[in-house]
């Protein structure tokens, strides 16, 4: 008499094998719409192609400035009289305009100069990246040849100097420590604290003279501070202004004010210290960027002009 065993599939290996089915099914589905996008992109650059050649042979048999309007799937073909040559009213541009701007990019035909561009709003997707018109980059820190992803963003300049707060028995101020300080740039909130005790006076040709180098270290640890916080924020030290910081603000996100809070000395120190000062190179330099502090809230705000330009530092915007 022989026993037989009955064999079949046990729950681990059912879940296995349910488990690789998923993952096969996503990587499919994500290189079909892969194609998808491709496709659709490719035949509403077509389209433009074709409105081209039709509306400048036109023209050149003497024949009326219309094309044989033909939407691609996904997209709106726009011009003024729904099909003229001459393009939209305010442009005089013929569009291909794509139902989901995040995912196609858009094409666009000049009539008068014979030339077709296209436009990508979603400049993290490299799937059309010829289409993404970034503005130009003026970091320094963050250019192209980094080697980093770009990213369009908005830049906040700014310039600090400093005033000095003694404490008892140590008055000659040549040895001072920053307050620690709080950043709020939009939603976030940055620390700068810990950079140690800077000299504010060197010997130069056997007289003691006030140095700067000390306001120059605590803008270059902060801009480090900066660049190493999470939230899609970049800044550099600004490359006419050895005090100022370029803060880079996420794609998206445009900070009303840069507000700066200028912590208390820490009790029972007898440690100078001193307090950085937040303005820009528009302030009155007897004032040194003061007439930004608001003493019912404690805290500099400035307001600095803004600029649209493009950082190649690799951060995600938010």
């Amino acid at each position: 008499m022989s026993n037989s065993k009955e064999s079949g599939f046990t729950l681990i290996e059912l879940i296995i094998v349910l488990i690789i089915s998923a993952i096969l099914a996503q990587i499919g589905y994500v290189t079909w719409n892969l194609q998808i996008r491709k496709s659709r992109a490719f035949a509403a650059k077509t389209a433009i192609k074709n409105i081209k050649k039709e509306c400048e042979s036109n023209r050149d048999l003497g024949l009326d400035s219309i094309f044989t309007l033909l939407e691609p799937k996904g997209y709106e073909i726009n011009s003024r009289n729904t099909n003229s040559c001459l393009g939209e009213i305010a442009s005089s541009l013929i569009s291909a305009v794509p139902n989901i701007s995040n995912e196609y990019p858009s094409y666009f035909y000049d009539f008068k100069s014979g030339d077709i561009s296209c436009d990508y709003k979603n400049s993290k997707d490299n799937l059309f990246k010829e289409c993404i018109n970034l503005p130009p980059n003026t970091s320094i820190a963050f250019s192209p040849d980094r080697g980093l992803s770009c990213r369009e963003v908005k830049v906040g300049s700014t310039h600090f100097g400093y005033s000095q707060i003694f404490t008892a028995g140590y008055s000659s101020g040549s040895q001072l420590k920053f307050l620690k300080t709080t950043f709020k740039i939009g939603k976030k909130k940055i620390v700068v604290d810990g950079l140690g005790v800077q000299s504010f006076r060197t010997k130069q040709r056997g007289r003691w003279v006030v140095s700067r180098d000390g306001i120059k270290n605590w803008v270059a640890f902060t801009t480090k501070k900066i660049n190493q916080s999470k939230g899609g924020y970049s800044a550099e030290i600004d490359p006419e202004d050895p005090f100022g910081i370029k803060f880079y603000l996420p794609n998206g996100e445009e900070a009303n004010n840069i507000e700066m809070l200028v912590h208390q000395k820490p009790r029972g120190e007898w440690d100078t210290y001193v307090s950085p000062v937040l303005g820009d190179l528009n302030n009155n330099p007897k004032t040194r960027g003061w007439e930004n502090y608001d003493p019912s809230r404690g805290v500099f705000v400035l307001n600095p002009k803004k600029d649209t330009t493009t950082v190649c530092d690799g951060r995600d915007s938010l």
